[in-house]
């Protein structure tokens, strides 16, 4: 039952972000990709409390721009080990944020705020994890707007594991156009 709750908060999220970014999308169209990954560090400041340092983070993401200063953020993340005479494991992560960019210009330094919401799911036991937070962050540009540099602090909370993070975030993005 809690895994089918997961999914249905999952969704109405999704379909949030995506309502959202088209309604902001509505009078004009960008249409263009942001794709990038991201070093993390992260901290638990629930119990148990703990660090954990990602470089980089493994995650792919990929922003599409639906207007100049708003785009949808899908997410994946896979992670899998398998040792001789033991049992392996996979770990999947699904999620989409929405981009909100101070400026529309990628020319010049901006800032934006990104909510989020993840699911996690895989092998080994256990059932989903639905993961929701929000960031904000810093974009410089980089080789004349056709990459950027960006920096994000988030909190975010896991309804499995009832904790709350704080990450901070260093990543490369590169724009289709």
């Amino acid at each position: 039952m809690r895994h089918a709750r997961q999914m249905v908060v999952a969704a109405l999220g999704f379909t949030l972000a995506v309502s959202v970014a088209r309604a902001a999308g509505a009078q004009q169209t960008s249409g263009f990709w942001e794709i990038g990954t991201d070093a993390a560090l992260t901290i638990g400041l629930d119990d148990p409390k703990f660090v954990a340092l990602a470089i980089p983070a493994g995650l792919i993401r990929a922003g599409y721009f639906t207007t100049p200063t708003v785009s949808i953020e899908p997410l994946f993340q896979w992670f899998s080990v398998g040792t001789e005479n033991t049992e392996g494991f996979s770990v999947y992560t699904l999620g989409v944020g929405v981009l909100f960019h101070r400026s529309v210009s990628r020319m010049a330094q901006q800032v934006y705020l990104r909510p989020f919401l993840l699911i996690t799911d895989g092998s080994g036991g256990g059932g989903a994890a639905l993961t929701f937070g929000g960031g904000v962050g810093l974009k410089r540009p980089l080789f004349g707007g056709r990459a950027a540099t960006r920096a994000e602090a988030n909190l975010s909370y896991n309804e499995s594991s009832e904790q709350l993070n704080l990450t901070g975030q260093l990543g490369l993005s590169l724009y289709t156009r």
